[in-house]
């Protein structure tokens, strides 16, 4: 089983579109059999959903994802490689299903991810 096993404690920070983690957010990963650690602190701007998007897929900020868009901010963004960026992706799209997204809008951002992912990625530290 794949899960979170916190809730997400953030708040957002002010004249940004941003959140920043006020508590670690865990993550089982049924995938690689690892828990990752979000930590306290971390700043993520959620789903990188771009604007003219959002009445179909929805909000960056919307609960459905909040979450699995954290910690995929997380596995971009951190200093030192944690997976390979198709694991990444994978591990975003097993979350969205495990928290009940359904098959065609989870795909949906799945493929977003992989094709949109790509400048983001190289840009990692």
């Amino acid at each position: 089983m794949t899960a979170f096993r916190d809730s997400l404690q953030s708040n957002f920070i002010p004249n940004t579109n941003n959140i920043v983690l006020t508590e670690d957010l865990h993550y089982w990963c049924a995938r690689t059999q690892r828990t990752y650690i979000v930590p306290a602190g971390f700043i993520s701007d959620c789903a990188s959903i771009p604007k003219v998007l959002w009445p179909i897929i929805g909000h960056p900020f919307d609960a459905r994802w909040r979450k699995e868009a954290v910690l995929h901010d997380w596995f971009y963004r951190s200093t030192t490689p944690i997976v390979n960026r198709k694991t990444a992706d994978q591990i975003f799209y097993d979350g969205l299903r495990a928290n009940g997204l359904g098959y065609m809008k989870a795909q949906s951002m799945y493929f977003g991810v992989r094709i949109g992912g790509r400048t983001g990625w190289s840009s990692n530290p």
